[in-house]
């Protein structure tokens, strides 16, 4: 996956009716919602191990860091970590 210039949440578009490819995926499991969308399934993290995620969107060069309640995102500065 790549982000151009920003990143909504953490999104998967899932592939279904492509030759080669599995059928069509209903339910999930654990931190992930499954939205229907123009007649494809699109799944979203919603969670890490039951941690929520922000809806916050990252900026270019973040990452994703636990603040104690919920992964948001946050500049990375090597060695302070």
């Amino acid at each position: 996956m790549s982000c151009d210039n920003s990143c909504g949440p953490l999104v998967v578009t899932l592939l279904t009716g492509v030759p080669g490819l599995p059928g069509t995926l209903d339910a999930v499991v654990g931190d992930v919602e499954i939205v229907p969308e123009s007649g494809v399934n699109t799944a979203t993290v919603i969670g890490i191990q039951g941690q929520p995620v922000s809806a916050t969107d990252p900026a270019a060069n973040q990452v994703f860091q636990f603040n104690g309640t919920e992964w948001v995102p946050a500049t990375y500065t090597a060695g302070t970590y």
